[in-house]
Order: C-alpha cells, then structure tokens, then sequence
C-alpha cells in the first residue's frame, strides 16, 4: 500500500478551482510513490460559491464546519507527511496552522512551500516544518526523498 500525503494549504480566500488545482497536479506527480489525500474530494457543492469563505457550507454533509475538521484532522493523523502550499497567499490560513499543529503534534514530517517573504513565515511554524522549499517541485522532491 502507498503511503498517504495529506495535501494542505488555503482553502478559504479562494475559489474550488483555486484552491484544488495544485492539489491535483501534486497528486499527479506523486501518484507512482504516494497516494494524496486531497481536502478537496467530495466537495463539488464547493464549485458554484466562488470565493469561498472561512467557514464551511450547510449544503452538503461533507462541508460543514464540524465534518471538514474530523476528516481533515483524521486525514493529517493517518498521514506519513503533509504537504503545505503557501505560495501566494494573501492572508492566513488559519485552518492550515492548525494542521501544521495536528501532525507536529504526532512528529509526522512536514514539507512546507513558501516564499521567503510568505506571511506564514512564523517561528513556530518554521521549527514545527522539516522541510521549507520554495517551488511545488521542491516539495514534491522532498517527498520523493522522505519517502
């Protein structure tokens, strides 16, 4: 069996389009090594809303405030890494420093793609991350060599 990557980054400030479109090609180049657990799935209710907001949808099952965090901290907790994308960012995502939180709590390795001038340079975050890089693929390199 594959080893699951949970695929973390901004949801919030985005569109679904937005906010998966580098989660699918991330799981597309590890799918030969890694199999990505993408917050995106089952969330096509997400596509019509347009720039989504910071709290979940009533909806849909798989969007509310209380299902996003279960599946995503289940997602980070079974994880052998996670994978953040900052890149870009234009404001704190707020729910991704949790998850950096959640799987530092458990000591699973953390890969982090950012700017050196990226708004979550924070020295927690920075100590809490194994690996900062700045493109998708470094990260995805990073990957290749953990894994």
């Amino acid at each position: 069996m594959q080893p699951l990557v949970y695929l973390g980054g901004p949801i919030s400030s985005l569109t679904h389009d937005g906010a998966d479109e580098w989660r699918v090609k991330v799981a597309s180049d590890i799918d030969h090594f890694a199999r990505a657990l993408n917050p995106m799935r089952f969330n096509a209710n997400l596509k019509d809303k347009g720039v989504l907001g910071q709290f979940g949808y009533e909806d849909s099952v798989f969007t509310t405030d209380r299902a996003i965090t279960q599946r995503d901290r289940w997602d980070v907790q079974r994880s052998a890494v996670v994978f953040f994308n900052f890149l870009g960012c234009t404001r704190p995502s707020i729910g991704s420093c949790v998850e950096v939180g959640w799987a530092d709590s458990k000591r699973i390795p953390i890969i982090i793609v950012m700017e050196d001038d990226n708004m979550h340079q924070h020295g927690i975050i920075n100590t809490c991350a194994g690996y900062i890089v700045p493109t998708l693929e470094e990260g995805v390199e990073c990957l290749r060599g953990i894994l």
